[in-house]
């Protein structure tokens, strides 16, 4: 349960590459693995093409699964690799109808136990799915760059 002690994912792993050659490779991933955004020359947004549980098809902010992706250069030829997450706009979906119901219970005076065990279940239970599918996603995220760039690493040297 180590990858699971926190709220947001975040990991670091160098990769001894240069991080313009990291920055290419990971930029001009195009295929059914998973699909990446440019946010800028060492960063990147990595879409996940399949998830659940989320409300990316209902909502226009949200993109279902994604993990974002940093190249720092600590050498000429060594990246440190920062894969992190971002806090879901379901969890806060999901806390604004537990205050909803907690509001709605004080007003009627209807004071029910279950609005109190019934969301925390459900923040758990999605927090749970939602970190094995960024997980899954960083871990193929993290695959490809460590061995992808081996293939055309010699005829760039």
């Amino acid at each position: 349960m180590g990858a699971y002690k926190s709220i947001l994912l975040k990991r670091e792993f160098e990769v001894s590459m240069p991080t313009d050659f990291l920055s290419k490779i990971l930029a001009s991933k195009n295929d059914s693995d998973f699909t990446v955004d440019v946010i800028d020359k060492y960063d990147f947004k990595v879409f996940s093409y399949s998830s659940i549980g989320t409300i990316s098809g209902l909502n226009p902010f949200t993109s279902g699964i994604k993990i974002f992706v940093k190249f720092q250069s600590i050498e000429t030829n060594k990246t440190l690799v920062t894969i992190r997450t971002k806090l879901r706009i379901e969890f806060y979906f999901i806390a604004f109808v537990l205050l909803l119901f907690i509001i709605a219970d004080c007003s009627f005076k209807t004071f029910s136990i279950w609005t109190f065990l019934i969301f925390p279940i459900i923040i758990v239970w999605f927090w749970f799915v939602y970190r094995s599918q960024e997980n899954e996603l960083a871990n193929t995220v993290e695959d490809y760059i460590i061995k992808q760039p081996r293939m055309g690493w010699p005829d760039l040297q």
